[in-house]
């Protein structure tokens, strides 16, 4: 039987968002890169513009590639989830924690792929790519105290199969 719990503190800050950057099974140089995601301050081609550099979209040669662009309009990288949904509190502690790293690992893996990649990707790659990195850092994850979920891996195996 699954306990439904809140999405730990989200509703006690002034910024709605913050328990998907921060949370402690969170890679940090992805948890950087979402929180520069809501800011509005990755090095997309808008802002690059602003810096000099000319660079649209690499897959579809939108000149405007701003964030939305980069990482929920583009068809190479549209994606299913949004952040309203990410942010419901009624669903088990294993999925909302899995959900969260999926969505930094989603935004990490294609700001990546969009800035330092020299060849087109394809969807198939990325999702895999993202499911390694997810997979990877599950096992990876040393547990102390409070902070152990008992399960996340093979939770994660039950839901990504590959």
């Amino acid at each position: 039987m699954s306990v439904k719990i809140p999405l730990f503190s989200c509703s006690e800050s002034k910024v709605p968002w913050h328990c998907l950057v921060w949370f402690p099974q969170a890679i940090p140089r992805q948890s950087f890169m979402v929180w520069l995601t809501f800011k509005e301050r990755l090095s997309t081609g808008v802002r690059m513009r602003d810096w000099g550099i000319e660079q649209g979209c690499v897959y579809y040669g939108e000149r405007n590639e701003d964030r939305d662009h980069l990482l929920f309009a583009c068809p190479h990288t549209f994606t299913l989830y949004t952040i309203t949904t990410l942010l419901q509190s009624a669903r088990n502690r294993l999925d909302t924690i899995l959900l969260r790293l999926v969505f930094q690992t989603s935004i990490y893996v294609q700001w990546k792929e969009r800035r330092h990649g020299s060849a087109f990707v394809s969807v198939d790659m990325t999702t895999r790519a993202i499911g390694k990195l997810v997979k990877n850092h599950i096992s990876s994850l040393k547990y102390m105290g409070n902070h152990k979920p008992e399960g996340l891996l093979r939770r994660w195996f039950e839901v990504y199969p590959f």
